[in-house]
């Protein structure tokens, strides 16, 4: 504890030099977010919001300088932080957690770490990215993760938006519905399209725009629903943008309770109708309402009776968002650390996702790891991906387990077995909650052998995507219902040295508990980002 105690003050120490890197490359601004004592106050939100524009813009070049150094200090932090072991510490004292606070802290760190050593040419992009070199024209989707599909959610509604010396300017939002409607069908979709999520799929099994989102790795699914898009009117496009509804809770419980005109108040407050965000209740709510159109018999083309919102169930989301972005620009400056934490948050737990059609860009936007990408890794791997084909919004409340038992031979060969565990524990509904038809994939390392996977209603022959070995299969979870998954296999080499394993997390997904057991050792924790890890053997 002593000698961790010295790695932990000399981590500090290079952490405080670190801090003075990024303060000069601020300091110039010092005013407008509040570093400074009695520093001046904004006239009026618009003010606020003008003058965080302006640091942003201002401030990126200053900090291109840095980044070396920014860098040579996150790894001379990480060096010192790599003698600490969490395993050596209770896990609780006098009742209160200490083991889990240091691996939540060191998994922080170690997430943050590696967008540092990858932020120079991210930062060299930024000035690009935020219209200060030409204005810019940026799609963004609006994915549902209470409806989880492959890259975060159902992709529900989007819209266009321009960016100008950092100031973003709506075009239009839409329901995904209303741009399908413009797009024929030519891709083909899987064959548990028709299987599970049915309706149109039964008669002409192609993909459509709002399904398109399907291949796991953000960048490739972008690609094609970019290039398809253009078929149903979408313009020049210099990017997308994915987000979900974690976003908008993670903001609003920073900025508080919000209005947008003609729509009414939104906050973070759980209501009962649903035991979720008050936000989150109101979206759906908004966007589900349902029933025949009725025509009038004596006058064509007049509707006698529509359900509320019918030509544009979504139309809704855009107004929200445009709304949060504001007040988020124009919170007052004591509430900056918070906001930037909560933006931290949701990008590195992946509710929100960058696909941009630059070659150069994409590449520092992977490279910074904030593109949903799928990786590669030289060691073990592991990335489980859920698409809820046609159970409403289920994943408000299902669950995930994952227990992980690898047994390593003398002779370094290596045989996993998984065990997934499903939980849905509320009654069913018929709005919100309801049976869950949902395929999962897994993406192990290329040239894995499957011994057996028990528990699925139905399996797949094994295949290879995105450089992997992919096991798959699909059930039904029902309301208070449980599934669950066996999967056993081996890997397609040998270790020697140290066993090292990757484990990506899917978009969308809040924090599923994890276990991991390696003979005697064994490490819980909830899957916030993407985790790497070495062992000794």
């Amino acid at each position: 504890y002593i000698d961790d105690g010295s790695h932990v003050l000399n981590a500090t120490l290079e952490g405080l030099d670190a801090g003075e890197v990024v303060i000069a490359a601020v300091e110039p601004y010092a005013d407008i977010i509040g570093f400074k004592s009695g520093s001046k106050q904004a006239a009026s939100g618009d003010e606020t919001t003008q003058d965080r524009i302006d640091f942003v813009v201002k401030t990126i070049p200053n900090l291109i300088p840095a980044a070396d150094s920014l860098t040579k200090s996150v790894e001379s932090i990480e060096k010192e932080l790599s003698y600490i072991d969490p395993q050596d510490y209770p896990e609780k004292v006098k009742g209160k957690e200490v083991r889990s606070k240091l691996v939540s802290a060191l998994e922080l760190f170690q997430s943050g770490s590696n967008m540092v050593k990858n932020s120079k040419p991210f930062l060299e992009a930024v000035p690009g990215l935020i219209g200060t070199k030409g204005e810019r024209t940026y799609l963004i989707l609006f994915q549902n993760d209470k409806e989880l599909r492959p890259t975060g959610g159902f992709i529900t509604a989007y819209s266009i938006a321009t960016v100008k010396e950092g100031k973003f300017n709506p075009v239009l939002s839409s329901d995904i519905y209303n741009l399908d409607n413009k797009y024929k069908p030519s891709i083909a979709a899987p064959s548990v399209f028709p299987e599970l999520l049915k309706g149109i799929y039964i008669t002409n099994n192609k993909f459509r725009l709002r399904d398109m989102n399907w291949n796991p790795d953000f960048e490739a699914s972008m690609k094609t629903f970019l290039e398809e898009s253009k078929k149903a009117g979408i313009g020049d496009i210099d990017g997308i943008i994915g987000v979900d509804t974690q976003l908008l809770v993670n903001l609003l419980d920073v900025i508080g309770p919000i209005g947008v005109p003609g729509y009414g108040n939104f906050s973070t407050q759980i209501v009962p109708e649903c035991k979720c965000a008050q936000v989150i209740y109101e979206l759906e709510s908004f966007a589900d309402q349902e029933g025949a159109i009725v025509w009038s018999e004596n006058e064509p083309g007049k509707i006698v009776f529509a359900p509320p919102n019918y030509d544009n169930r979504k139309k809704i989301i855009g107004p929200l968002m445009n709304s949060i972005l504001a007040n988020t620009l124009g919170q007052p400056k004591e509430k900056l650390p918070k906001l930037a934490e909560a933006a931290l948050k949701s990008v590195l737990e992946k509710h929100v996702l960058l696909y941009m059609v630059s070659e150069s860009e994409q590449n520092a936007i992977s490279d910074f790891g904030i593109g949903g990408s799928v990786v590669a890794f030289d060691g073990d791997y592991l990335y489980i991906n859920d698409a809820n084909l046609g159970g409403r919004k289920s994943n408000l409340y299902v669950t995930q387990e994952v227990e992980q038992d690898v047994k390593i031979a003398r002779d370094g060969s290596v045989e996993k077995t998984l065990t997934l565990t499903y939980k849905n524990p509320e009654k069913h509904d018929g709005w919100l909650n309801s049976v869950l038809p949902n395929h999962v994939r897994i993406y192990v390392p290329k040239g894995s052998q499957l011994v057996k996977f028990d528990g699925a209603e139905k399996t797949e022959e094994l295949y290879e995507e995105l450089d992997k070995t992919v096991i798959a299969g699909s059930f039904n979870l029902r309301p208070e219902g449980v599934v669950k998954l066996t999967v056993k296999y081996k890997l397609p080499f040998k270790v020697k040295g140290d066993y090292k394993l990757l484990i990506q997390k899917q978009p969308g997904k809040d924090k599923p508990r994890y276990s991991l057991k390696i003979g005697k050792t064994m490490e819980e924790f909830l899957l916030a980002t993407d985790r790497e890890f070495k062992f000794g053997i």
